[in-house]
């Protein structure tokens, strides 16, 4: 009987839980948070959920290898939804890569991107992650390529803008469709600085054949 009991009082006792750790985390106190999840992991409650939430927390104060060994756990219980399984797995790509960038291997970090929008290509926030790694490494065409994938998926025009500086040297035209790209996501509503919408004139720029289109 009592075991019943038990088992009749886990959901409403994990809701509670759950709320106590998202209230902890959206208030921004980590150290709380990630307190609040060793208790429930030393009492032995080792849901991947919590895992999960831990490893966010370790994340937002730069302990990326924490969070990553958090997030390896949360996925290797098979008990997230779809939904929360993929933002736990990109959370991971995220704190593997900065890990990476902190360590001085950029090639890594681009690599943890790549191989996660191979695996989720609508994620737009993948492809603008990869794609700024891209240019940050000094690969700016392929880099504003892959923003480009993004925008598809969710328009954003600071992203696009950035996208049409990183094409100006070798791709005027596309450079130039971005910026006006940008320039009617601002007319919907944006509110950017339109000096910064201008686009740069560039003499004599190769153009290049563009593989993905942003249409508006």
């Amino acid at each position: 009987i009592e075991e019943t009991k038990r088992s009749a009082s886990q959901p409403a006792a994990q809701q509670v839980r759950s709320a106590k750790l998202d209230a902890l985390v959206r208030a921004g106190r980590t150290q709380d948070a990630i307190a609040e999840a060793d208790r429930l992991i030393a009492t032995g409650y080792t849901k991947g959920w919590v895992y999960a939430q831990r490893g966010f927390a370790r994340r937002s104060i730069d302990d990326l290898a924490g969070a990553v060994s958090d997030f390896d756990i949360a996925l290797s219980k098979n008990d997230l939804d779809a939904k929360v399984r993929t933002n736990v797995a990109y959370g991971r790509t995220e704190a593997l890569a900065r890990w990476a960038e902190k360590d001085g291997r950029a090639d890594d970090a681009i690599e943890a991107y790549r191989t996660f929008t191979l695996m989720e290509r609508s994620n737009s926030d993948a492809w603008y992650s990869y794609g700024y790694a891209l240019i940050k490494r000094g690969r700016p065409v392929e880099g504003a390529d892959a923003l480009r994938v993004g925008l598809q998926q969710r328009p954003n025009i600071r992203v696009a803008i950035d996208a049409a500086n990183a094409y100006v040297l070798t791709n005027a035209p596309l450079a130039s469709q971005l910026f006006r790209y940008a320039i009617g996501l601002d007319t919907r509503g944006g509110g950017v600085d339109r000096e910064r919408l201008r686009p740069v004139q560039v003499a004599g720029a190769r153009v290049r054949d563009p593989q993905i289109d942003v249409r508006r």
